[in-house]
This record gives structure tokens, sequence and C-alpha cells, in this order.
């Protein structure tokens, strides 16, 4: 395979994975957590407020992932942040292929 085309594959993939992380649920334990929700795994690129959703009460701890609803707006994005886990997750991946083709090579 064409090394551009791959490199290419790989970014566009690593970009969707680190907007899949933004699914993943984050444990709260307090109020003052549900208010400013970090999302985004390695780096937190994106923060909701989730103090509008347990207005009448709740009982912690609670586990929540992105809500694409609007009822619980976002306050906070950070660009640095997506584009750090975007980064990472093409390096990890780029390193996993790269394992795998030299052992696939060195088995031959």
């Amino acid at each position: 395979m064409n090394i551009k085309i791959k490199h290419i594959i790989l970014a566009v993939l690593s970009l969707a994975l680190a907007l899949a992380t933004l699914f993943i649920p984050i444990r709260l334990d307090n109020i003052k957590e549900l208010k400013a929700t970090k999302l985004g795994y390695p780096a937190y690129f994106l923060e909701q407020d989730f103090s509008i959703k347990y207005e009448k009460g709740h009982f912690f701890p609670t586990w929540e992932n992105i809500d694409w609803s609007g009822k619980n707006p976002i306050s906070n994005f950070s660009l640095v942040g997506i584009l750090m886990d975007w980064v990472v997750i093409f390096l990890v991946c780029e390193g996993g292929i790269y394992l795998l083709e030299t052992i696939d090579f060195a088995l031959r």
C-alpha cells in the first residue's frame, strides 16, 4: 500500500477514535463535577454542564458521557486538547502498525 494513503487513512481513523472518546462514561462524585464535566481521553477537550439534568437531586456516584440533546450546554472546547488526543492516538496506532509489519517481515 502506498505509504501516503496509509498515513491519510490512519489520520482519519485517529481523529474518529479521538472523537469517539467522548462516549466513554466519566464518573462524577459531587455537584461540582456535574457543573464542569470534562470529556475526552487521554486529554480532556470538552466540558459539559450536567447540573441542569440533576436539578432535583441525584445520588452519587453517577456516570455520564456526552449529551447531544442540547439540554446540557457545552461550556468549553479545547482545540489543543483534541489535537493532542489526535496526535497521541495517531502515534500509538502508527507504532502498532510498525511493530506488526516488523514482526511479519521477521517471520518470513
